[in-house]
């Protein structure tokens, strides 16, 4: 069976979510981890805004003046050593423009590339630690 780094993320972070927070909503992109038939992603596609990249988590809990929290899990850091410059990758790309459209749009939206880095982000956005830039 072919290793999925990025299921097993966010199936944990999941798993944390449900017990640390119980009262939060949230919703998972789960279907992105199943393989599919090309007709299959042909009528998967036609559910989305074209050219969108759906995040992998969302959590339906507004806070600090947010609407909600996506957050788009990677199996590693899609950014180079400067932390700021995304690394040449045309689905990292197109996810990136996603999140700053959700930013734009009211939402605190975010990469996150290992269990800590999730917890962290969620519980800034749910007001638990002290504000950082996502």
């Amino acid at each position: 069976m072919k290793q999925q780094p990025e299921y097993q993320l966010q199936k944990a972070f999941a798993r944390w979510l449900e017990l640390k927070h119980p009262d939060v909503l949230f919703f998972s992109d789960a279907a992105a981890h199943v393989a599919k038939t090309v007709n299959q992603q042909i009528r998967a596609n036609v559910l989305s805004k074209a050219g969108e990249k759906q995040p992998d988590m969302f959590i339906a809990h507004p806070s600090n003046g947010k609407a909600g929290l996506f957050i788009e899990f990677k199996s590693v850091c899609p950014f180079k050593v400067d932390g700021v410059t995304l690394k040449k990758n045309a689905h990292n790309e197109a996810q990136l423009e996603t999140i700053k459209r959700l930013r734009e749009r009211g939402y605190n939206a975010a990469f996150a590339w290992s269990f800590d880095m999730a917890i962290n982000i969620t519980e800034i956005h749910l007001g638990n630690r002290p504000w950082q830039k996502m």
